[in-house]
């Protein structure tokens, strides 16, 4: 059972490795349901929709590979411990610490499950979690999504504006668009997490204003996903479709 107790001790450990990872010069950031909460916590009807909130277990960050030193000492001083049989195996792209029975994941430079996505641009910056399109893209990423899955990104429709540009200079919806428009494969599996997000959705007892609102930027998604331009790579891999298997599962990564 996830108590309350716990989730405020993992909001201190969020907090405490953003800033002892800061005094020592490692890039790390948030991903997952703790950078859900980060983009959204600040917005002021966030508490409207107890069906949208959940608790959020583990936490999940990403940092450079060549910081890895670092990344260790930032997490020990928070009283994490790392994994060293799963880092032994792992630790080029990953790393396993452990406080007690919780654990903490580390991604290094890339997200990798179904699809795989380069944060290194992300790290660029100082914020506490990865950007909003990055985000979006690690839970529209997902072949078998769930409700879960589906509520956080309602959440994040709703509450972050994906028309918002960053440091960078660009919105999540522009990284989302440039994103399908280089690869097939994501461009198959988001644009098909984006419609099953958008029929979820309307099941939810949301306000006229908020379901037209997320509905909104659903199809505008989309219809900007559909009519970019298409690269080289998206023509010819398109060609194969569904013949070939565009994705792939964590447990077959793992085998």
């Amino acid at each position: 059972m996830f108590s309350q107790d716990l989730e405020v001790q993992k909001c201190d450990d969020c907090q405490c490795i953003m800033t002892k990872a800061r005094e020592i010069g490692a890039h790390v950031q948030l991903i997952g349901g703790w950078a859900i909460f980060y983009k959204t916590s600040q917005n002021h009807r966030q508490n409207n929709y107890s069906f949208l909130q959940r608790k959020y277990a583990d936490i999940d960050i990403v940092g450079r590979a060549k910081e890895k030193k670092k990344i260790y000492q930032a997490l020990q001083s928070c009283g994490y411990l790392p994994d060293n049989l799963f880092n032994g195996l792992y630790g080029d792209t990953r790393l396993l610490f452990r406080k007690g029975v919780e654990q903490l994941d580390v991604f290094l430079d890339k997200f990798e499950m179904c699809h795989s996505l380069d944060l290194s641009l992300s790290l660029n910056f100082q914020d506490e979690t990865i950007g909003l399109g990055e985000l979006l893209f690690t839970k529209l990423q997902i072949f078998e999504i769930n409700e879960k899955d589906m509520r956080d990104l309602v959440r994040l429709l709703l509450y972050a504006d994906i028309d918002e540009r960053d440091q960078r200079g660009y919105s999540a919806r522009d990284f989302l668009v440039k994103s399908c428009a280089e690869d097939w494969g994501p461009y198959k599996t988001l644009t098909n997490n984006l419609t099953k997000v958008g029929s979820f959705a309307e099941g939810l007892p949301l306000s006229t204003e908020d379901s037209k609102l997320v509905q909104g930027r659903i199809r505008g998604l989309v219809d900007d996903i559909e009519h970019s331009d298409k690269s080289l790579k998206w023509k010819m891999r398109s060609r194969i479709g569904e013949k070939v298997k565009w994705y792939e599962l964590p447990e077959e990564k793992k085998r």
